[in-house]
């Protein structure tokens, strides 16, 4: 038990780095937090900045996860759990990083960082749910498809139940940061209706240009 906390901390660490918030402060001087979604990702690098920035900073993020949990593995080949521990610590750090106030991101690229060295084919998985969500438009949909099945896909190509744990605690806490939305208030009204919107649009509003630009 004690090396499973301890990889959680370590992976929380890792995962904590804000690459998306630094870079937003270095190149152009702005609390990314206050624009658009208000996510500290490289979505918003990309929309705020420049996309080049974007596959720099999302790079950075996907290898903040992969790295931790490569070593690990390598490590603690017979404490599997430590390794898994490692890979939630990491998108818990993302997510909700001590530095920021624990205000995040969501955690797709750590998720793929993760799968990478745990769940290979998920990492596919995910990129194709990715690809298609950029070619219809609708990203956080086939994101969250994509991450709601994936422990099937683990049952189906006969992977350990501790790869399928993990899948179903990955999904859990990306749900739990959707509607969490990193602490942005509920309106009055339709707050039934906000919250479907979180869940399944990753949003607030029906106007994804309106919400993607808008400035706190």
């Amino acid at each position: 038990m004690i090396p499973a906390i301890c990889g959680l901390i370590v992976g929380y660490l890792f995962g904590s780095v804000p690459f998306s918030w630094i870079a937003a402060k270095l190149v152009k001087g702005i609390d990314i937090r206050n624009y658009g979604s208000g996510t500290v990702s490289a979505t918003m690098i990309g929309i705020l900045i420049s996309k080049p920035l974007a596959v720099l900073v999302g790079c950075l993020d996907v290898f903040k996860a992969l790295i931790p949990v490569y070593i690990s593995r390598r490590e603690f080949t017979g404490i599997n759990i430590v390794v898994y521990a490692v890979g939630i610590g990491v998108l818990l750090g993302h997510n909700w990083p001590i530095w920021l106030n624990f205000h995040g991101g969501r955690g797709v690229s750590v998720i793929l960082g993760s799968l990478i060295i745990l769940f290979p084919i998920g990492a596919v998985y995910l990129l194709l749910a990715l690809g298609l969500g950029k070619i219809f438009k609708a990203g956080a949909i086939f994101v969250l498809l994509a991450l709601g099945s994936m422990p099937l896909l683990v049952y189906l190509f006969k992977k350990p139940p501790t790869v399928g744990w993990f899948t179903l605690a990955i999904f859990l806490i990306c749900m739990i940061k959707r509607i969490e939305a990193n602490r942005e208030p509920l309106p009055a009204r339709d707050k039934k209706g906000v919250i479907l919107r979180r869940i399944f649009l990753d949003r607030d509003t029906e106007d994804y240009y309106f919400w993607i630009h808008r400035r706190k």
